[in-house]
């Protein structure tokens, strides 16, 4: 009888400790830890790409020298600045006034103007 109650006990001792460590928070099957993978940099497709909008600071008058080309049309202008092709639009002041400028094609100019949307404004042109 002794030995039947050591078994029972030896029984009863082992299912505890198997509900002890099921409960202990221990997995029974532990995952391995993730591996860390490099980082992917997306590229932002043409269509998500955003044209930065002109800071109030670059809405500011600004002015270079330059080469006047000529008239686009009534309202543009054309002028090399740096070895590049500008077209400005004439601000309504200045077109009111441009004819009586006496600017002639290849004359040197300084310009005032603006940056608005990424459209040039000029609101000043004298020769050099």
């Amino acid at each position: 009888m002794k030995k039947f109650l050591g078994i029972v006990i030896f029984i009863a001792v082992i299912i505890f400790a198997g509900w002890a460590y099921m409960n202990s928070g221990v997995p029974a099957n532990p995952q391995p830890e993730p591996t860390v993978s490099p980082e992917v940099t997306v590229q932002p497709t043409p269509e998500e790409v955003v044209t930065p909008q002109p800071t109030p600071e670059e809405e500011k008058r600004l002015s270079a020298k330059g080469v006047y080309i000529g008239l686009a049309d009534s309202n543009f202008i054309e002028i090399m600045i740096n070895d590049k092709y500008v077209s400005a639009k004439l601000s309504p002041s200045l077109k009111a006034s441009f004819d009586n400028l006496n600017i002639e094609e290849e004359d040197n100019v300084t310009i005032e103007y603006t940056l608005e949307k990424g459209v040039y404004e000029v609101h000043k042109i004298s020769k050099n």
